[in-house]
């Protein structure tokens, strides 16, 4: 054979580096997939605890739980905690509510979390890619309600004696969650992506 065991063990180095790279590749992609499995477990239960609290109360109605926590049935039109409720200009002629703009923004928001995650993702630290995770759900949850039911369910609500938070949802705390983690990731030493290696041609000449 031409070249010998020299050429024999130049075949199995180019050949061990790309089953190497394409296992690296495998994983990186299993480890997005799983994030987006992440993200739609959270929306599922959102959207199901959101369902239960419609069929369970009436607009308003309340259920007392412990420790300051209330079931209170909300419609809220506003964005998370209630805020920019009531919001309605006039766009090139359309009328546009609070409602149109949050959805159209929460879907922008959505689909520039997915580019990135696909895009940038696999750099990131784990606990970078589990907050993206949890921001995406909280968003898809509730631009889900915004474009359904024209407005977004909340239901859970904290009011101990003078303090009353503004009621919120599953959603909404996938949001929280998520900026902590950012937040945390922030202050990590590994808080920024880092750079892929460029992958060198010769390996799988």
């Amino acid at each position: 054979m031409h070249g010998g065991p020299l050429s024999y063990r130049h075949y199995t180095a180019r050949r061990g580096a790309f089953c190497r790279h394409r296992g690296a590749l495998a994983g990186r992609l299993y480890s997005l997939a799983m994030l987006f499995l992440l993200a739609a477990v959270l929306v599922a239960v959102d959207q199901l605890t959101k369902a239960w609290s419609k069929q369970t109360f009436a607009p308003g109605e309340s259920m007392p739980l412990a420790l300051g926590f209330n079931f209170t049935y909300v419609e809220n039109t506003g964005a998370a905690f209630g805020l920019f409720r009531g919001v309605s200009f006039e766009l090139f002629g359309y009328q546009v509510d609070g409602v149109v703009l949050l959805g159209l923004l929460s879907a922008l928001v959505s689909l520039a979390l997915v580019i990135y995650m696909l895009g940038r993702g696999r750099q990131l630290p784990l606990l970078g890619r589990l907050a993206l995770a949890f921001i995406l759900a909280g968003a898809v949850g509730n631009l889900i309600d915004r474009f359904a039911h024209r407005y977004v369910i909340d239901f859970i609500h904290f009011q101990v004696g003078w303090f009353d938070f503004p009621v919120f949802n599953v959603a909404d705390i996938c949001v929280v969650v998520g900026a902590i983690m950012l937040f945390i990731w922030g202050f990590l030493p590994e808080g920024k992506p880092q750079k892929e290696p460029a992958p060198n041609p010769s390996r799988f000449d």
